[in-house]
């Protein structure tokens, strides 16, 4: 079962399986840095842990066949069999701007539809961003929000962070208002019961990894290609990244980024490379 809580339990998930063969594929890499940078650590691992070559090799294996359910017509299907549901898209929206739930749902249970609670293949595109092609993105996020009822409090964030990637920004504005004001307009009755902490941290995920730009590009570069509002005149925080502590500020016509602790680093502003020098008090 993936992110989707009204489809489970499901064969060979999208988004369990990619992140499956990411974690095998992360372990190994792990290891061979061990053992490469400290073999008697790597030594002490294997000891402990019983592990054999022969393991590692079938965890190689296994990343390399696991069943990624294949895409139709740049559609990847969030799991074996998702296409055979009945295909039933949100046509309506409310006073608030918000998906009605369609009229088929009263002959189809949920689960019997193409119909989704909150992002799945879209919320592995957000986490896993470098595995899929601009256009596999931008297409699976269009057939799937289409198709989603936000039902769960984490569901607005993650579209909003990947409207913006997709060039749908109007509609990522909406979706971050709907999260930010959750609970501070109670929109769904429940906040008696304790704030929505998850949506409150996608929230800072929407503003830092979507209007603000910030991602760790293919080759482990951090870029910036912030997207603010028009409403909005600035933003600043700050990010531990690389062992180094770092001050940004975004606003309408320039980025500047200030290193508080660390060494020089080279970043991508809006594509093009620009070296950070690090504090005084490192030498440097």
């Amino acid at each position: 079962t993936g992110p989707d809580e009204w489809h489970e339990p499901v064969d060979n998930n999208t988004y369990t399986n990619y992140l499956a063969r990411w974690n095998i594929r992360y372990s190994l890499q792990l290891l061979s840095q061990i053992k490469v940078a400290k073999p008697e650590k790597y030594s002490e691992i294997i000891h402990n842990s019983d592990l054999t070559q022969e393991e590692i090799a079938h965890w190689k294996y296994v990343a390399d066949h696991i069943y990624l359910p294949k895409d139709c017509n740049g559609i990847i299907e969030q799991f074996e069999g998702y296409f055979n549901l009945k295909d039933v898209v949100i046509s309506q929206y409310d006073e608030n701007d918000w998906p009605i739930r369609p009229a088929a749902l009263k002959e189809y249970p949920v689960e019997k539809t193409q119909i989704i609670k909150q992002p799945d293949v879209v919320m592995l595109m957000h986490l896993l961003r470098n595995e899929f092609s601009e256009e596999v993105v931008k297409n699976n996020y269009h057939f799937y929000e289409a198709r989603t009822l936000h039902g769960s409090s984490l569901s607005p964030s993650i579209h909003a962070i990947m409207g913006l990637v997709v060039g749908d920004d109007s509609k990522a504005y909406r979706y971050i208002k709907r999260s930010a004001t959750l609970d501070l307009l109670n929109l769904q009755g429940n906040t008696r019961e304790g704030i929505h902490a998850a949506n409150a941290g996608g929230v800072w995920q929407t503003v830092i990894f979507g209007f603000a730009g910030i991602n760790i590009n293919a080759e482990n570069v951090l870029t910036i290609d912030p997207k603010l509002p028009a409403l909005w005149k600035s933003i600043v925080f700050r990010l531990h990244y690389a062992g180094r502590w770092l001050e940004i500020n975004i606003s309408s016509d320039k980025v500047e980024v200030h290193i508080l602790q660390g060494r020089s680093m080279t970043i991508l502003i809006h594509g093009a490379p620009v070296v950070i020098n690090g504090c005084a008090e490192d030498g440097i």
